[in-house]
């Protein structure tokens, strides 16, 4: 059984066609930055790093600040609904920073569920999502000193710019209506 959804007026699916549109421009990939507290705290361990609030804010804020090099292949972040009230170094919430950065701020908590006012499969540009591949090498990079920030960041922007840079060459729409999986 579909969905049910109000339908949308035409000023908000404009405002959603212009979000998306933003989202999965030609070049641009989506930050997931949203583990689950359980996942985080592997993370932090395999680096032998206490897992606690201010050492998983502190590798947020060394990604999300990052050089402003990298706004332009990052099209929106994912959040965890703690990350949501979490603050940058600067003090402002992450969500403030990404939006700075000219971001779009994407919180998915409750899993996957159809977007408002699609009827059906929607043709959408396929990007790339960097989650533990891009985060990884910057993980291991700062194995929990502050001493290495240039160093993460650094590191950081070598993924998205290589994906965009590939992205870029490859604009053509693979999308087949209908398609059965």
């Amino acid at each position: 059984m579909p969905y049910q959804y109000p339908a949308l007026t035409l000023k908000q699916k404009k405002e959603l066609s212009d979000t998306v549109h933003q989202i999965v421009a030609l070049g641009k990939g989506i930050l997931a930055a949203d583990e689950s507290t359980s996942s985080t705290a592997k993370w932090l361990q395999s680096i032998g790093t206490e897992n606690t609030e201010e050492n998983l804010c502190l590798f947020r804020d060394l990604l999300l600040i990052a050089d402003d090099q990298v706004n332009s292949y990052i099209g929106g972040v994912i959040l965890f609904l703690e990350t949501l009230y979490q603050k940058a170094n600067d003090g402002h919430s992450f969500p403030k920073v990404i939006k700075a950065k000219g971001g779009i701020v994407v919180m998915v908590d409750k899993g996957v569920v159809p977007l408002a006012g699609n009827n059906g499969e929607t043709p959408w540009a396929l990007t790339f999502s960097y989650d533990q591949l891009l985060q990884a090498s910057a993980l291991m990079t700062w194995s929990g000193k502050k001493k290495n920030v240039q160093a993460v960041q650094e590191e950081y922007i070598k993924q998205p710019m290589a994906n965009s840079q590939s992205g870029a060459a490859a604009s053509e729409s693979f999308f087949v209506s209908n398609y059965a999986y």
